[in-house]
């Protein structure tokens, strides 16, 4: 009996084997798969990493600038986590067009097994166009005969801004008419915030109303391009409008408004193109011109010479109850569009839009 316990704890012991250990298995995955991929632009890549018994794995990365197959001895970037973000180079170590991104990924468990093969990824590296932005001067509108600044902003992300051809500039003109224009260079500095663009600009001088396109083209070292277009609608330069004033003038013929104490009778704000009032530090021209003149109780206009600012102060002392007084404002931009209305007239509109007017009245009784 004993020898049959012997052979079959025998037996039993030459059958137990420790548990095998499993390769993990790897890939790579693109974040943005498909998309384009440039010199000098970040590409991000991750680890997926199976293992069969659970255990964790480490994972390597090594990426290589190449020539078709023909690879850089040495990876230019590595790394050891489940991500891996990579600055594409611009230029291959042992010279040569760089023109593809060699990904390799290994792994290994804790065991040491390693996936088996190890992975990797080739990406086409294409030259990166242009980059362009336009605007223009920021105004409520565009004046025929008056320069407005443009400007574009340029840059290239593989070949840098200073590479790039002299920008293309090209007017197009309202299609109903033949029209003038001048384009002139205008001086811009760098915005030392973004070193990677660079910002040129011109005065655009329109001879003729209308909707006008300047179409811009930006071109790198590799003939690729970036064509941008930047509409500008041109005006009539239009007089100036009496927006705002104080106090409330009543443009009905015979009737008054009262005034029991000294009061400041002002223009409060004038809308215009290029002369508005108050001017603001876009302003081209400046302030409107204030002209003021009175009617005295029994007499005829006169004009207050000397006054030039934006508002008469009325004292009611310097009359007698009863007296009516006539305070009267006109208005003019740099053009002295002339105010043709009739004297009687307590307003007027030098066109044909009843709302804007250049000429304001005041009635006042005093009391």
């Amino acid at each position: 009996m004993t020898r049959l316990l012997l052979i079959s704890a025998c037996l039993s012991g030459c059958f137990y084997t420790d548990p095998i250990n499993q390769r993990p298995s790897l890939d790579i995955h693109q974040t943005d798969v498909g998309s384009a991929v440039y010199r000098n632009t970040a590409v991000e890549f991750s680890a997926i990493a199976i293992d069969p018994d659970g255990d964790p794995v480490a994972v390597t990365w090594r990426a290589y600038a190449c020539t078709g197959s023909a690879c850089d001895p040495a990876e230019f970037d590595s790394g050891a986590d489940t991500t891996f973000t990579v600055m594409t180079p611009t230029n291959r170590k042992t010279g040569g067009v760089f023109d593809t991104l060699h990904i390799v990924l290994e792994a290994r468990d804790i065991h040491g097994a390693t996936a088996r093969p190890s992975q990797t990824l080739d990406l086409n590296v294409i030259d990166a166009p242009p980059t362009l932005a336009l605007r223009k001067e920021a105004r409520n509108t565009y004046v025929v005969g008056t320069e407005i600044g443009l400007y574009a902003k340029v840059g290239d992300v593989d070949d840098g801004y200073a590479a790039l051809d002299p920008l293309a500039w090209v007017v197009h003109g309202p299609p109903t008419m033949a029209t003038s224009y001048t384009l002139v260079d205008l001086p811009v500095a760098q915005d030392q915030a973004d070193p990677a663009h660079h910002q040129f600009g011109k005065t655009f001088t329109p001879g003729g109303l209308g909707d006008w396109d300047v179409e811009v083209t930006a071109t790198d070292p590799s003939g690729l391009t970036a064509t941008a277009d930047l509409p500008v609608s041109v005006v009539a330069d239009h007089p100036p409008c009496l927006a705002q004033w104080d106090p409330t003038a009543t443009p009905i013929a015979g009737t008054t408004v009262p005034m029991t104490d000294p009061t400041l009778f002002q223009v409060l704000v004038v809308a215009d193109d290029l002369d508005p009032f108050p001017s603001t530090p876009s302003s081209l021209y400046g302030t409107t011109e204030f002209h003021w003149s009175i009617v005295p109780p029994g007499g005829t206009r006169q004009s207050l010479t000397g006054v030039t600012g934006s508002g008469v102060a009325l004292d009611p002392d310097s009359y007698t109850p009863g007296d009516v007084v006539e305070l009267r404002v006109e208005i003019q931009d740099r053009n002295h569009t002339v105010i043709n209305c009739p004297e009687t007239d307590l307003t007027c509109s030098v066109i044909s839009e009843p709302s804007c007017l250049q000429r304001l009245s005041w009635r006042v009784e005093v009391r």
